[in-house]
């Protein structure tokens, strides 16, 4: 083993310092990219609700005018559904 004098830092030290703060640094990164990715899935998730919403109103305006073309089940023929041709 070799020894040094009392004031001198060896090189090992060095980079065992310089890989935790590369290790820190690194970690803080992939951290904030997490954080973000899922911020902006959150983000996606409720502008797709909210253009659902809107979709479905829209819809059930179209479908609800009581215009001329309207029809109603009085109208409708009353079929017999024959599936099997018994």
């Amino acid at each position: 083993m070799i020894r040094q004098k009392p004031g001198i830092i060896s090189k090992n030290k060095h980079l065992r310092a310089q890989v935790s703060l590369e290790l820190v640094m690194a970690l803080t990164c992939v951290l904030i990219l997490v954080l973000g990715t899922v911020r902006v899935f959150v983000w996606l998730n409720q502008r797709l609700v909210f253009r659902q919403e809107a979709y479905e109103n829209s819809r059930a305006q179209a479908s609800s005018s009581y215009g001329e073309y309207q029809v109603s089940d009085a109208t409708l023929p009353g079929g017999n559904l024959n599936i099997l041709g018994k």
